[in-house]
């Protein structure tokens, strides 16, 4: 089945630990899977999973739009971070920088260029460590009208803005029950 009698999904985040995960069951789920990565060596690692792949900086912004434009995504998912492998504690007070800057401007480029090409959806992690074990993905919904500098502002606090042409969905990734 070709890209264009699929569902689209963009992952910006595809090459991580919880990314390819979640491809892999976008994919079985019939989604045509478009993924972000830094690097070509990892761009021919999400080939080999089934995942088109996009070698992408979202820092770097008209590239993002154009990337995420060209994907004519219905849904857009926010699984980019910068921590370092196993979380290694002598990088992660440098990491934790990256990271936070990434999660601030990073996140507003993804948002804006999800806004612009179309997307109905745009789903963001959050943090799983901090919810109860369960069976399922903890959910928030939330609707967005606007991403300021200061992240999401609800629709009560803003007036005389358009409604974004998506919802904004948070996924907090947790483990299930029974599992360690």
């Amino acid at each position: 089945m070709n890209r264009q009698s699929k569902k689209n999904i963009f992952v910006a985040g595809a090459s991580g630990a919880i990314g390819r995960r979640l491809c892999r069951l976008l994919i079985d789920d019939g989604w045509s899977v478009i993924g972000t990565t830094r690097t070509p060596e990892k761009a021919a690692m999400l080939r080999g999973l089934g995942i088109e792949p996009v070698i992408v900086d979202v820092f770097d912004e008209s590239l993002l739009l154009e990337m995420v434009r060209k994907a004519e995504p219905e849904i857009v998912v926010h699984q980019l971070t910068d921590l370092p492998p196993a979380l290694d504690p002598t990088k992660m007070a440098e990491a934790l920088v990256r990271n936070a800057r990434l999660r601030e401007i990073g996140t507003r480029n993804l948002v804006a260029a999800a806004a612009a090409a179309g997307a109905k959806r745009v789903v963001a992690q959050s943090l799983a460590f901090v919810y109860a074990p369960g069976a399922k993905p903890g959910i928030l919904h939330f609707p967005v009208y606007t991403f300021g500098e200061e992240g999401p502002v609800r629709p009560e606090l803003v007036e005389g803005r358009e409604p974004a042409p998506f919802s904004l969905q948070q996924v907090a990734l947790r483990q299930a029950q029974g599992e360690r």
